[in-house]
């Protein structure tokens, strides 16, 4: 994937690795073929990235790196010719979820600072720089209780739980990286607007929908209130899966589509700009997504996704295409150790969350919890045990990087633009497209 960052008029193409200077024409290793490409990066690579190579078997040389021949010429190289006037689509942001189970165990470490500095500082400052941060309107399976911001139908909006848990630590992060945007997802709406009368399971009640959309608005409000605005919304966290213990709830494309229709107006009639986002769930229902579509015009930004069944080459359809396509959650699983296969996990994660989608159009991509403690947890009672955070934090240790950290730091040191400045992909050929993912 090539990108460009833009400043103003001037732009620069960067194809690099992280933790290196400002562009210079040089040519450098490729980290995922093994051979040369061009690129504008002249330093080594940091320790982290360092760090990646040595756990794959790849091994980078110190600059200075020779140049390469001319395209065409008899050579093993691979050659890439970049385009920065044909701009694709802007990046949006790299990182993971700050659920109320990760903002515990951070924030209970004696070593949070160094958490913190590691997920969300930049790179020339050590950090791993992720640029994007998903939150939960309510509880999800990863909490310390099940509720949402309205209890009852009186209209009383209580965010006190998360102004002592995911706020602080959100302080925290913007801190580090003043850049960083933040996505929100609903997984269930107050449980007297339900079905089910009750946060697991049901769907969202067709009398109801008004006053859900007003509830959004609040949340979206409140948020910008504290100065932490939501940049991007998703209306439903996995809408195809309402049958749980911990809180889900079931949305037809059609109601879904419904709920954009009313919300979307409001928004705007509001001054909110925040981006809205339908589907947030699998690659392998991705017709559910171009039905809802279809049905919801273009009230919509785009479509979320997750990597869980499935895979992206689903995205090339046109329906899809017609609209932002942005990658929201996928975890690590316990049933593989951390380290157990580290470049196969690598490998998968930028097939199925970063390189694979951004080839599609994506702009974004996201893990699931930020952190989780060395019990796979905190979790509500019936929430998964199976999933492994970004960063394991143990009672006494430092706390454990994944597979999955390096793969996004790799991808948030590149795509690190100036302040002022925005980043996107551009196009680009390769003299040997079979062996490098453009």
């Amino acid at each position: 994937v090539i990108l460009a960052h833009t400043v103003g008029s001037a732009s620069s193409v960067a194809l690099r690795h992280p933790g290196m200077a400002e562009p210079a024409e040089s040519a450098a290793p490729c980290l995922w073929c093994r051979r040369r490409a061009r690129t504008t990066a002249v330093e080594a690579p940091s320790t982290m990235l360092s760090a990646l190579d040595a756990l794959s078997g790849v091994q980078l040389a110190d600059g200075p790196w020779p140049a390469l021949p001319a395209a065409g010429s008899a050579t093993d190289d691979v050659v890439v010719a970049l385009s920065p006037e044909d701009l694709r689509q802007p990046i949006f942001g790299f990182g993971a979820a700050l659920t109320e189970s990760a903002a515990v165990v951070i924030a209970a470490s004696p070593h949070k600072s160094e958490i913190l500095d590691d997920l969300f500082l930049p790179a020339d400052r050590g950090g791993a720089g992720l640029s994007l941060v998903r939150i939960c309107i309510g509880s999800s399976d990863f909490a310390m209780t099940m509720r949402t911001y309205q209890p009852d139908e009186l209209g009383h909006f209580d965010a006190s739980h998360e102004s002592q848990t995911v706020i602080p630590l959100l302080r925290e992060a913007m801190a580090r990286n003043p850049n960083l945007s933040i996505l929100a997802s609903p997984w269930s709406p107050p449980a007297w607007m339900k079905s089910s009368g009750k946060l697991p399971g049901g769907t969202l009640k067709d009398e109801c929908v008004a006053q859900y959309c007003h509830y959004l608005l609040r949340v979206l409000l409140f948020y910008r209130s504290t100065g932490l605005p939501i940049s991007a919304l998703t209306l439903q966290n996995e809408p195809d899966f309402g049958d749980a213990e911990y809180p889900c709830t079931y949305f037809t494309a059609e109601q879904e589509a419904k709920l954009a229709k009313a919300l979307v107006p409001l928004l705007r009639r509001n001054g909110v700009d925040t981006l809205v986002l339908g589907h947030d769930h699998n690659y392998d229902i991705w017709e559910r997504a171009a039905e809802l579509i279809e049905r919801a015009g273009d009230v919509l930004d785009g479509t979320a996704w997750h990597a869980y069944m499935g895979s992206p080459e689903v995205l090339a359809d046109k329906r899809l295409q017609s609209s932002g396509i942005f990658h929201t959650e996928q975890t690590a699983h316990t049933h593989r150790g951390r380290d157990a296969n580290f470049r196969g996990d690598v490998e998968w994660m930028l097939g199925n969350v970063l390189l694979g989608p951004i080839s599609y159009g994506s702009r974004s991509a996201s893990a699931w919890n930020l952190a989780l403690d060395d019990g796979f947890g905190p979790v509500v009672p019936g929430g998964p045990t199976n999933c492994r955070g970004l960063v394991e934090v143990g009672k006494a240790a430092r706390h454990e990087r994944s597979p999955e950290f390096f793969a996004l730091a790799h991808m948030c040191h590149a795509t690190a633009a100036p302040a002022g400045g925005s980043c996107a992909r551009v196009g680009s050929s390769c003299s040997r497209p079979e062996e490098v993912q453009a």
